[in-house]
């Protein structure tokens, strides 16, 4: 089950802001690494963390969820990878639902996206095949995978770990756009190979303490105050400036908002590309 928010941020702003601030997990071994050959009915098929799937596009989607898609090495090409598992009285779509923060923080937290490093990336929620759930397991699995495109639920085939990614992300998994990130469009995340209009910075604007939503004029000056800061002395000498793709008005949790930064050129002249 596919099961991202607008930007993929702050789904539970207090996991990025405060440590230890989480769901409330099921079970008594819940995350814990898991060998997939134990003898227990209810862990038939249970992933270790850190485990890579081939799960087709079409089941990429938020209707899909009782998963048997194939294991494969992470070398291979795969679209998304366990951040961990967690146990539950009985394997249904609700008591996946009711994970949803929960896997949320658990794929956060694998990728290695905090306030000062982000890609995109999209948190997901599987139960076990419906042979499985027969057979008598009893768990959810929380992957992540790399969006493709800006609203949509196609993903980027990867051969490589994404665990920690986000600490010391590769050029083809930056986040660059040919139009302004700010629109709701099906533009694709991932065009740093060509001159662009916008590239991620890699960081997070952050807002505290608000009572309501930001009016628009406030969130477009606070984003360039906070987001101008992430960029070095030679880019702000080269014209560049920045803004933030603030989450929506559900993203507003706790008094606390987190959006995005991204750079561009001020007079509207494209990047080069990311070498």
């Amino acid at each position: 089950m596919h099961s991202s928010g607008w930007w993929v941020t702050v789904a539970a702003a207090c996991a990025l802001l405060v440590p230890g601030c989480t769901s409330r997990t099921e079970g008594p071994d819940a995350g814990a690494p898991q060998s997939s050959t134990v003898a227990a009915p209810e862990l038939i098929g249970l992933p270790e963390r850190g485990t890579c799937w081939s799960v087709a596009a079409e089941d990429l989607t938020a209707d899909h969820w009782f998963d048997d898609s194939p294991r494969v090495s992470c070398t291979q090409p795969h679209t998304t990878q366990t951040a961990g598992t967690i146990t539950v009285p009985e394997p249904t779509v609700a008591a996946a639902k009711r994970l949803g923060d929960e896997c949320w923080d658990r794929a956060r937290t694998f990728i290695g996206v905090d306030l000062d490093h982000w890609i995109p990336w999209t948190p997901m929620i599987f139960l076990p095949s419906k042979q499985q759930v027969a057979d008598g397991a009893k768990w959810v699995r929380c992957d992540v995978g790399i969006p493709a495109r800006i609203a949509e639920d196609e993903h980027v085939t990867v051969s490589r770990s994404v665990e920690s990614v986000a600490l010391d992300s590769p050029a083809d998994l930056w986040a660059c756009t040919l139009r302004s990130p700010l629109k709701w469009t099906r533009q694709t995340w991932h065009e740093c190979d060509v001159e662009h209009a916008f590239e991620a910075t890699g960081t997070l604007a952050r807002l505290e303490g608000l009572s309501r939503y930001p009016s628009r004029a406030q969130r477009d000056r606070q984003g360039t105050h906070l987001c101008r800061r992430e960029l070095t002395a030679d880019q702000r000498s080269r014209g560049l400036t920045a803004l933030a793709a603030w989450d929506p008005p559900s993203g507003l949790a706790d008094g606390t908002l987190v959006g995005i930064c991204w750079a561009h050129m001020r007079d509207g002249r494209p990047l080069p590309p990311r070498p």
